[in-house]
């Protein structure tokens, strides 16, 4: 028994070693399983070793057993409790040991005799199978798809190995599995169209789907296949239901199918944005200043285009307006301030804190309190002071005897602002002292000089100028303009005070200078100065009618009817339609004030942002341009009806004394004169207007720009007798400035030279002229032309339609059949007549109508070809002007007999007048 004990340690040590082995060969085995030893050739090496090992079973075999298991020590009693601790299965209770081995190892026998020596111990097959993991590795066939079934491939199991134990040995064998599956499916394959089943077809429509069913020509079966829809056909538009796409959103347009004639409707894409000029981007004047493209139909910007421009940068950020966020607050009110933020007056969000050092210690917090509550105590005196200044300039442009004194009271705005702000102390931060005053107030300076000139150079009455200082008070004086006032005076005030404290060069007070007239002419613009504006209207459309007289009475013949009282009724009635239209009716006047509101409110946000003065100019301008375009248009109004007033007054007139057709007649063409005189002039005076209106914007937003790029012009060319002028012109705005006379430059005296007359051409005696104004010093007297040499041989020429024309007749015939009634009158035959146009032959040619002489010209011809040879014939000749002669019009017919030469007998005699269109007829003695 022991000894079997010690064979069931053996065996347990080899399941062990084996079980170990495998677990690192196992992949090998898999892996090439075609080197892998038969089970026979596995038992005969078994059987070897077997034999050798037991030549020496008490030395080499417990060797062996050390090598594989070293918890077996060669102390039995050690071996035993590191077997029993290695092996809890072999308990010290050799009984139950025994057991335990006989449940673990059942194909370990007891009876070893029974066994046999040699013999495998025995496994149950059908268990290892069962417990067996197929795995399909062996390929076996293909099948492939056909139409009615999917395509596959078939594969076996590669089997398992058993691990067999014996007294002789281990070994592993190979165990064949005849289990297979189906794997890797392939689609099956596309039915082959064969006949169509057409009983079985259903077409498809617009919005459903078809089917048609055919025979495939591979398996036979019936099989069918989906028809699309066809979707629908356009037909008409119905255009109230188009929605137009956008740049920013899809469009639709709804159609009539020509098929099923129902509604549908069909998407339209979005429009790609298009992308027009580099605009500005109106960054905050402190960043970087860039343009970009925006699209032209839906404003939007495209942030890929963003460049930079060349243009200035605020680099500097502007702190002014400190508020407390952190600190004690007590019933609303801060008691203790640890910190103070002020964000960028520009609007780019930078911000500026400012912190105690240590609690209690906010030195820099205190005056910033200080100077916050400084200027506040102080913005309401300034701006009392300001509306002072405002009032007296008012009283002296009232006051003003001349146009030029009303315009001169607007220095007062800026003398009595000076003023105003000299001296004012700001807490215990400094007096403003003149040339600080000077520094801040330059911006009002400059602009209230640019208003002056642009006022001195315009059409504007006294009375306009006065009520345009008015509407400017008016604004600045009111709730809107002295709240304006009161803010800019604190921000004045703050930041002179903050300079003062940071030892800053002066305070840049443009902005908020700049801000101010902004602020105040959109005060004056608006609905609030009403009554101002209406004054000032009122007051406009006299100059403006004043500026019409001044053009229609250029015309002579409606000057007289202006001087009338008839004329001057009528402009009353013109004056009161022109005033009921801009003044009561105030339509016009709104959307002109509503464009300079617009003007003013983008120019104002602009210097808030910090922008560059020009680029505020700049955007100004292009805001007040449209103005023109809207004068224009109503003056071209007032002008029709202007011209309907004159007509119908010319009318009404007219009937009074002339009733009747005769009257209608009368008015018809004079009222129209009249009321074409009043559309030609107005259409005049409209664009004069217009370039005025134009002229005043551009100077008024020049900036600086004026006089950068500048031009010398002659305003007034000098003559030899009158003086001129010149200037110089800012190319930019059209402005004229250094205005100089120009000397006149005397006469230039040069000599006429005589000149001979010719056949062709009158002569001149020798005088003198200026050659520069053409003014006549001696007149030169004319020389009649020479005579020409006459040819005594008159020439016959064809007589073309010109001529007959000349004569009087519409055509050639016409003209030769009023020769042949002439002849036949006289008795003569038409039929022994040669006709022809008579031309008389001189030294400058053909003798022209107009160098006959009074008395005519005799000549001769030679005899018509009819008579050639004949003796004894009487000749007659009929003669038909075609041009005026002393005695004769063009077209009188002259009928007079021929004679024949005296002497040489060679031709017919006779005189002529003009060239003529003519017949020579004869007949025998």
């Amino acid at each position: 028994m022991r000894k079997i004990n010690k064979l069931g340690k053996r065996a347990v040590a080899l399941v062990l070693a084996v079980g170990l082995t495998l677990s690192t060969a196992a992949p090998v085995l898999a892996a090439d399983a075609d080197e892998v030893e038969t089970p026979a050739a596995q038992t005969e090496q078994q059987e070897t070793d077997t034999e050798a090992d037991e030549a020496d079973v008490d030395t080499e075999t417990e060797a062996d057993e050390a090598a594989a298991l070293p918890e077996l020590s060669e102390d039995r009693e050690v071996a035993e409790e590191d077997e029993a601790a290695a092996l809890p299965e072999l308990s010290e209770d050799r009984e139950v040991a025994e057991e335990d081995e006989a449940a673990a190892l059942p194909e370990l026998s007891e009876d070893r005799e029974a066994a046999g020596a040699d013999e495998d111990w025995p496994v149950d097959e059908y268990a290892a199978k069962a417990s067996h993991t197929h795995k399909y590795t062996i390929k076996k066939n293909t099948v492939l798809p056909t139409c009615t079934e999917q395509g596959y491939t078939v594969y076996q199991c590669k089997g398992w190995d058993e691990l067999k134990i014996s007294w002789s040995g281990v070994s592993v064998v190979h165990h064949d599995c005849s289990e297979t599956t189906k794997e890797d499916y392939t689609d099956m394959l596309p039915h082959t169209k064969g006949e169509e089943v057409t009983e079985k077809r259903v077409e498809p429509t617009c919005t459903e789907a078809g089917s048609a069913t055919y025979i495939c020509k591979v398996c036979k079966q019936e099989f069918t296949e989906t028809l699309k829809a066809l979707g629908h056909t356009k037909g008409e538009e119905l255009t109230e239901k188009r929605v137009e796409p956008t740049c920013t959103e899809e469009g639709s347009a709804t159609y009539i199918c020509s098929v099923c004639e129902k509604e549908f409707t069909v998407p339209l894409e979005k429009i790609p944005h298009t992308w027009g000029d580099y605009k500005d981007d109106d960054k905050p004047g402190c960043q970087d200043q860039t343009e970009s493209q925006y699209c032209t139909v839906c404003g939007a910007r495209n942030v890929d285009s963003e460049t930079k421009t060349s243009g200035p940068v605020r680099k500097k950020h502007k702190f002014t307006h400190y508020e407390a966020t952190d600190g004690v607050k007590v019933d609303g009110k801060w008691i203790l301030i640890t910190e103070m933020t002020a964000y960028c007056d520009y609007g780019c969000g930078e911000k500026d804190v400012v912190k105690t050092k240590d609690f209690g210690s906010g030195a820099e917090i205190a005056e910033i309190k200080g100077i916050d509550a400084a200027a506040d105590s102080l913005a309401d005196t300034v701006t009392n002071k300001i509306n002072d200044a405002l009032k007296k300039t008012e009283e002296a442009a009232r006051n003003a005897e001349t146009k030029e004194k009303a315009v001169d009271s607007l220095d007062t705005i800026y003398n009595e602002t000076l003023a105003a702000i000299m001296g004012v102390k700001i807490g215990n931060y400094g007096v403003i002292d003149e040339t600080t005053a000077k520094n801040l107030l330059s911006g009002l300076k400059s602009t209230m000089d640019s208003v002056k000139d642009t006022l001195n150079d315009s059409f504007l009455s006294k009375d306009s100028v006065q009520n345009s200082v008015s509407a400017i008070v008016s604004a600045a004086t009111g709730e809107e303009g002295t709240a304006a006032t009161k803010k800019s005076a604190y921000e004045l005030l703050f930041s002179q005070a903050r300079g003062a404290l940071n030892k800053e060069d002066g305070t840049d007070a443009d902005p908020i200078i700049n801000n101010l007239v902004l602020k105040l002419a959109q005060a004056a613009a608006s609905d609030n100065n009403k009554e101002a504006i209406d004054d000032l209207t009122d007051s406009l459309v006299d100059d403006a009618l004043d500026l019409a007289m001044d053009e229609i009475m250029k015309d002579e013949k409606y000057a007289k009817l202006l001087k009338t009282k008839l004329g001057a009724e009528t402009m009353d009635e013109v004056r009161e339609e022109i005033r009921r239209q801009l003044v009561e009716d105030t339509s016009f006047m709104d959307t002109v004030r509503k464009q300079v509101e617009k003007a003013a409110s983008d120019a104002s946000t602009g210097v808030s942002a910090g922008w560059d003065d020009q680029k505020v100019l700049d955007r100004m301008q292009a805001n007040l341009l449209p103005i023109s375009d809207m004068v224009s248009s109503k003056i071209t109004e007032l002008g029709n009806g202007a011209g309907t007033i004159v007509d119908k007054k010319v009318d009404d007139t007219v009937h009074k004394f002339l009733p009747g057709k005769l009257g209608d007649w009368v008015s018809d063409k004079v009222g129209n004169k009249v009321n074409n005189i009043v559309q030609n002039k107005v259409n005049d005076l409209g664009g004069q207007v217009t370039d005025m209106v134009t002229s005043f914007i551009k100077q008024f937003t020049c900036g600086k720009h004026h006089m950068v790029e500048k031009d010398e012009v002659i305003l007034k060319a000098a003559t030899c007798t009158e003086k001129g002028e010149k200037g110089v012109k800012c190319r930019n705005c059209g402005k004229i400035e250094n205005k100089t006379e120009i000397p006149a430059l005397g006469h230039e005296w040069v000599i006429d030279p005589a000149v001979e007359p010719t056949e062709t051409s009158v002569g001149y005696t020798q005088g003198s002229h200026c050659s520069r104004c053409g003014a006549v010093q001696v007149a030169q007297e004319t020389i009649p032309m020479r005579d020409p040499t006459i040819d005594t041989w008159f020439s016959r020429a064809a007589t073309t339609e010109a001529d007959a024309k000349a004569a009087g007749f519409d055509s050639v015939d016409a003209a030769n059949a009023a020769l042949d009634a002439a002849l036949t009158a006289a008795g003569f035959d038409p039929a022994n007549a040669e006709h022809f146009t008579v031309q008389v032959n001189s030294s400058i040619g053909v003798l022209p109508n107009d160098r006959f002489s009074e008395s005519g010209v005799t000549g001769k011809l030679t005899l018509p070809e009819g008579t050639r040879g004949k003796t004894a014939q009487t000749y007659y000749a009929v003669q038909m002007f075609t041009a005026d002669t002393r005695f004769h019009k063009a077209g009188d017919v002259v009928v007079t007999p021929v004679s024949i030469d005296t002497y040489a007998k060679t031709g017919l005699q006779f005189t002529v007048y003009s060239e003529a269109v003519m017949a020579i007829a004869w007949k025998a003695q």
